[in-house]
């Protein structure tokens, strides 16, 4: 008698198995891949929008803290921005307003500075 009580439920616990805790599983991992198919899209996102910097344009400071936050997951080009007195120099760090505060109405001018064909450095002046 105890084996046949036994046996029933072991055959409960493995139908609520297959009823309720798979569908849960399998939910949440459709969850997880959805999630991980929108931070690639969001990569790929920030790859497709690039900031348009060239030698002799201006741009405004909102425009320059775009390109240093585009630059700083990169690291390998160095960006040099000058306004007034203060230079603050960037490679691979991003922008942070409380180190150093870039106006963005302000107008800059762009230097660029190329090696091989790649863009190495760029620099921005504020105009006055």
């Amino acid at each position: 008698m105890d084996r046949i009580i036994a046996e029933i439920i072991i055959g409960a616990l493995a139908l609520s198995l297959l009823f309720c805790v798979i569908p849960i599983y399998r939910s949440n991992h459709e969850l997880v891949q959805t999630a991980v198919s929108k931070a690639d899209y969001s990569e790929k996102i920030k790859e497709v929008i690039r900031p348009e910097v060239s030698s002799g344009t201006d741009l405004y400071g909102a425009e320059v803290i775009a390109v240093i936050r585009y630059y700083a997951l990169r690291g390998e080009v160095g960006i040099t921005v000058v306004q007034n007195s203060d230079s603050r120099e960037y490679r691979g760090e991003s922008y942070r307003e409380e180190v150093f505060t870039i106006d963005r109405d302000a107008v800059f001018s762009t230097a660029c500075t190329y090696q091989d064909g790649s863009l190495q450095a760029i620099r921005f002046v504020r105009s006055s």
